[in-house]
């Protein structure tokens, strides 16, 4: 019998081989019968059995050969080369196998809290950005559990946030002035970097009271984060007889945010005639 190391002539050292176990593939013990026989040269002179419960190595575990993380959402690898926070979506695959004649019983994943207990699938939507780890349990008929961990990292998304805006007249030394004939463009906003790699822009128009068509009168990269007032203090010219709109656009990969503020006519302290000026 493999493993049998005769010890002398009345005892006698067996070492289980490990091959045993494939022999109990859904627990993780099992019996096993020893049967000692005793000869005097061909005469046989008695047998013995005993009972005894072999165990599984603890090391004997289900084999997790690969496991792959791939962006699921079009677009979002080609532009990021990263995943990106309520825009990216898992597509994973798991290998497995058991191990001396167990099977895989059942997978268990967990991405950002959630459990998912197949070896294929895509995930929804990240929630979360930042930080954190993939993790990978299999399950073997033996009950034995292999785990593998993935690092995972997320970059943060917000869509443009335009806090606050407004417009006002201006001269053309760029000072308020409610009889002025320029504008000046006055916001707050921020754009989600995602590795600097967002593509990002802003676009101001106007629209004179009575039209249907914007005039896009300024437009270009926008800064990550603004705070304060730009003064156009050149064009457009924005008449003093008419009350106009001026909109502001935050544009990025994702969408775009607009938001709209009304000038009114040129302040007088009295009007003579029918246009409302002199």
């Amino acid at each position: 019998t493999d493993g049998l190391v005769m010890v002398s002539q009345t005892a006698a050292t067996l070492t289980p081989p490990v091959t045993l176990a494939g022999l109990v593939t859904t627990t993780d013990m099992g019996p096993c019968v020893i049967t000692c026989t005793t000869y005097d040269g061909d005469n046989l002179i008695g047998s013995r059995s005993s009972t005894l419960t072999l165990h599984v190595p603890e090391d004997m575990l289900p084999v997790i050969s690969s496991v792959t993380v791939a962006e699921a959402t079009d677009g979002i690898a080609a532009q990021f080369n990263a995943f990106v926070q309520t825009k990216s979506t898992l597509d994973i695959h798991i290998a497995a196998a058991g191990v001396s004649g167990s099977t895989v019983a059942s997978y268990r994943t967990t991405v950002q809290g959630v459990v998912y207990t197949d070896p294929e699938f895509i995930t929804p939507i990240l929630a979360a950005s930042g930080a954190s780890v993939i993790v990978v349990e299999v399950i073997d008929t033996r009950g034995r559990t292999a785990t593998r961990e993935i690092p995972l990292s997320v970059l943060e998304y917000f869509p443009p946030r335009l806090d606050s805006m407004r417009a006002d007249r201006i001269n053309q030394a760029g000072v308020l002035d409610d009889e002025g004939d320029r504008v000046g463009i006055t916001a707050s906003f921020a754009i989600a970097p995602v590795g600097d790699r967002n593509v990002h822009s802003y676009t101001a128009q106007y629209r004179r009271s009575g039209d249907s068509a914007w005039t896009t009168f300024d437009t270009g990269a926008a800064s990550w984060e603004y705070d304060g007032t730009k003064k156009y203090t050149d064009a457009p010219f924005i008449s003093t007889d008419y009350p106009y709109t001026i909109r502001l656009i935050l544009t990025d990969f994702f969408g775009s945010i607009q938001a709209d503020y009304d000038i009114a006519v040129a302040y007088a302290l009295m009007d003579w005639r029918e246009t409302g000026r002199g």
